[in-house]
């Protein structure tokens, strides 16, 4: 799939982004963790990939409770919603300021003109 997107767009930076969790999710570790690896090994052994993002690196949810069931150890219990997948509306809003921030850190590459992308 890289291959093709860098072959239709080849002056585009490819910007590959891991897997999004809380980290206190049952699954984390049996399921999340390993898909993780397995994807930034690929992303990082691509000659076509510009930069990973690896999310599990970033502690930006933290605690154990969700807005159905606060514990009262960090900002899950107003960021998680009850079903410990999806995020609330503030959550989502505080997930992606994060993201947006962690995307405008990465140095893009130099475009053949000379300029940025």
């Amino acid at each position: 799939m890289w291959t093709a997107i860098k072959a239709a767009r080849p002056d585009t930076p490819l910007i590959v982004a891991g897997v999004e969790c809380a980290p206190s999710y049952p699954v984390v570790s049996t399921t999340w963790v390993p898909m993780n690896t397995a994807l930034k090994t690929a992303a990082e052994s691509h000659t076509g990939v510009a930069s990973f993002i690896d999310f599990m690196e970033h502690s930006w949810m933290t605690g154990t409770g969700n807005e159905g069931g606060p514990t009262g150890d960090g900002n899950a219990d107003y960021f998680m919603s009850s079903d410990f997948i999806h995020l609330t509306h503030p959550g989502s809003r505080y997930w992606g300021q994060h993201v947006a921030r962690l995307f405008a850190s990465i140095p893009l590459p130099v475009n053949k003109s000379g300029g940025s992308f």
